[in-house]
Order: C-alpha cells, then structure tokens, then sequence
C-alpha cells in the first residue's frame, strides 16, 4: 500500500500527561474513494508526524532520566543504611556469656544480679542463647 492511500487525522488532546497531538492513521475501506496527496501535502503530513513521534519519544526519555534518577537515589540510600546497619551489628557482638565457666556459686549469682539489673544485658542473654 502506498503511504499517499492512508488519510491522517490529527487530535488535539488537551491532558497533563499527553499535551501533544495523536495521529490516527487510518486505512481506507475498499468501498471509500480516496484521493492522493500531492508531494507538499505528503511531505508536511510526514513532517508532523515525525515532530509528533519525536516530542513523544523526548517524553519518554525525560520520564525514563528521572525514574532512573530516583530508582539510583533509592539504591544510594539503601547502600549507606545497608553499611550503618552492618556497623551497628558489628558493634553489638559483644556476648554476656562468660568465655569460662564461673568457679564459684557467688559470681554466678552477681552474673544474674547484673543481667537482671541491666535490661540491655539481658537481651543480649537472650541473643546469644538464640
């Protein structure tokens, strides 16, 4: 089929998101008489069309620049909370089991004189028999 047998027809939309025109390109029934474009018609269709095809596409990409903007700002984020999270953990190995076991019963019972005392202390307990 040859370009000059389609009819355009140009919509105006008036939206936030799309306010720029949508052609339809419509193919002519076989039972429709058609008429053929001279060059300059045919050449100023195809000249707004393109424009058309190309202010979308800018769209999209400046659409496309700023998620990819945000989607890299999220990870950022999401790595410096990852490595201050890693620090805190780290920080918090310390354990409240003692290394050996106690030699007598009094520094057992001030062990969990301390543990009941200390709240922290006794999640750290409570950690580290987990």
């Amino acid at each position: 089929m040859s370009q000059n047998n389609l009819n355009y027809i140009v919509d105006p939309i008036n939206d936030d998101i799309a306010s720029s025109q949508t052609i339809y390109v419509m193919q002519p029934s076989p039972s429709t008489t058609t008429t053929s474009l001279d060059s300059a018609t045919s050449s100023a269709i195809q000249t707004v069309i393109i424009d058309a095809c190309q202010k979308a596409v800018e769209k999209v990409e400046e659409k496309n620049k700023l998620i990819l903007l945000r989607l890299t700002e999220n990870v950022e984020g999401m790595r410096k909370e990852i490595i201050d999270l890693k620090k805190a953990v780290s920080h918090n190995n310390a354990t409240i089991i003692p290394s050996k076991p106690y030699a007598n019963i009094e520094d057992f019972i001030n062990f969990e004189k301390t543990i009941l005392e200390d709240i922290d202390k006794f999640s750290l307990l409570k950690a580290d028999l987990k």
